[in-house]
């Protein structure tokens, strides 16, 4: 597990969500604005990773759909890029299936028709 940094950038770190092979993935607060946000760090191994990490920032940052998360900042920290973004409050959608009761097929469809929502507009968006 990396070892949780208490900034990144302008935003306090208040808790790691997740953490995969690439990166790491932090609940933090923007005191300037009173704003709570999601914080993807990429440790990145190589400049092509960086590269791909960086434009996806920017490809996303371009993007305004309620099924997609809004970037707020690209920058790096420590040498390593990271995306500050909008933090949404919530469950995984891998918890919402592995629940007692599981989804309901009404609930499964609706998820995937707002998640198709989102990726249908971010494909017409280039």
């Amino acid at each position: 597990m990396t070892v949780r940094p208490d900034v990144i950038g302008k935003y306090r770190v208040i808790r790691q969500l997740g953490e995969g092979g690439m990166g790491s993935v932090y609940l933090a607060h923007d005191d300037g604005i009173d704003r709570d946000v999601a914080i993807k760090l990429l440790h990145a191994n190589d400049e092509r990773q960086r590269r791909r990490f960086q434009t996806e920032a920017q490809s996303a940052g371009r993007l305004k759909h309620p099924n997609v998360v809004t970037v707020y900042e690209y920058g790096e920290f420590q040498g390593e890029p990271y995306i500050a973004m909008e933090f949404v409050e919530g469950q995984t959608l891998a918890n919402l299936i592995q629940s007692d009761g599981g989804l309901h097929a009404q609930a499964q469809l609706d998820l995937l028709i707002q998640a198709c929502r989102g990726l249908s507009y971010a494909h017409r968006s280039g």
